[in-house]
C-alpha cells in the first residue's frame, strides 16, 4: 500500500535551519523583489520571508489597495528590518495594469532582480 507521507517524510510546517532566510549565504541584501498576490497566503508568506533574507526592496503588488497597503505596513514592520516595502495595487490579470507597473519601475529607473509569482 501506497504510504501517504513516503515521498514527504519529514513534514516541515515552519523554516527550519537549512532554509531559514538568516542564514548568510541566503541573503538578499542589495535585491529588489517584487511578488505577485503578495498581501495575502503564499504571496505574503514568501515576502516574509524576503524580508528575513534582508532584501533591500520588496514590492507586493495585489488587487485591492487597502489590502496591499497594509500588508506593506506589516511587512515594513518587521523587526530589525531596513529595507522599504511597497504596496502596489495591480492585478495581473489586467495586461495593461501590469504594462503600466513595468513602465512605471522602467521610469523609476528600478531593476527587479527577483519576481515572484
Amino acid at each position: 500500500m501506497f504510504d501517504e507521507y513516503a515521498l514527504t517524510n519529514p513534514f516541515h510546517n515552519n523554516t527550519y535551519a537549512g532554509i531559514s532566510p538568516s542564514r548568510p549565504e541566503l541573503s538578499q541584501a542589495g535585491k529588489t523583489v517584487v511578488i505577485t498576490g503578495g498581501s495575502s497566503g503564499i504571496g505574503y508568506g514568501i515576502a516574509q520571508g524576503f524580508v528575513a533574507a534582508s532584501a533591500a526592496r520588496v514590492i507586493i503588488l495585489g488587487r485591492r489597495a487597502d489590502v496591499v497597503a497594509a500588508a506593506a505596513t506589516r511587512l515594513a514592520s518587521a523587526p530589525g528590518y531596513a529595507g522599504r516595502v511597497d504596496g502596489v495595487p495591480c492585478d495581473i490579470a489586467d495586461p495593461p495594469a501590469v504594462d503600466a507597473f513595468w513602465d512605471r519601475l522602467r521610469a523609476d529607473g528600478v531593476v527587479v532582480d527577483v519576481l515572484g509569482l
